[in-house]
């Protein structure tokens, strides 16, 4: 995989997942991240385990795992190599995947979530105990930086304080009459907006309504 493919490729991942949640972590992060955890695709971790992260495996992981060698700075000056246990997938798709879960259901990650800064974000996500290295905040920067990955973040380039979602509706707001079947998260993806921009914008009209209750006839602004 060339170092084009690869950033094509998490690109594509990256801004699909960011798409279909309400909590997301900037696609340039994500990309910066996966360069360095694989080497541009080229660690054994990538070819044998479709792992664009070093994620490990932990107790709470029902999933595949693979073993490899890594790097750990525990006292910020000396690195130390270890085997450990990492996450491993049936693919790439549920690498990224899994990435975004990791941070976004994770409250200790919550600072680096929708946050539209790369800087801000993966300070957020270093802090928080993703990594040990001390370089590890500019090392992400510089892959972000050099390949101009910040073109990937369209999608959250909308005013400080709003959402993608409200953006298009203060331009150009649409309604939607749920049909049976329907539910806020088909509603939302058909719509390319989110369940809680949903939630905000049809509350009043329909206090009864929550993530997981709407009725058929509602007519909801979108």
């Amino acid at each position: 995989m060339t170092k084009d493919v690869f950033i094509k490729t998490l690109a594509a991942l990256a801004q699909a997942e960011c798409k279909k949640r309400d909590r997301w972590i900037l696609p340039s992060v994500c990309i910066a991240q996966a360069a360095l955890e694989t080497g541009w695709g080229r660690s054994s971790l990538m070819v044998k385990a479709n792992a664009f992260f070093g994620i490990k495996a932990g107790t709470s992981w029902k999933g595949k795992v693979y073993s490899a060698k890594t790097q750990e700075c525990y006292d910020g000056r000396t690195y130390t190599t270890i085997n450990d246990l990492f996450r491993a997938y049936d693919s790439l798709a549920d690498s990224v995947a899994d990435y975004y879960d990791l941070l976004t259901k994770n409250a200790r990650y919550a600072k680096a979530c929708n946050c539209k800064d790369a800087k801000a974000t993966i300070t957020a996500i270093r802090q928080a105990g993703y990594a040990t290295s001390p370089t590890y905040i500019t090392n992400v920067m510089n892959v972000i930086t050099s390949n101009n990955l910040t073109k990937y973040d369209s999608f959250a380039a909308v005013p400080t304080g709003t959402t993608a979602a409200t953006a298009k509706t203060s331009t150009a707001a649409k309604t939607y009459t749920v049909k049976s079947g329907d539910n806020l998260t088909k509603i939302a993806r058909a719509n390319s907006t989110t369940v809680a921009a949903i939630l905000k914008d049809n509350k009043k009209k329909y206090p009864r309504m929550t993530a997981n209750f709407i009725m058929v006839g509602w007519v909801l602004t979108v």
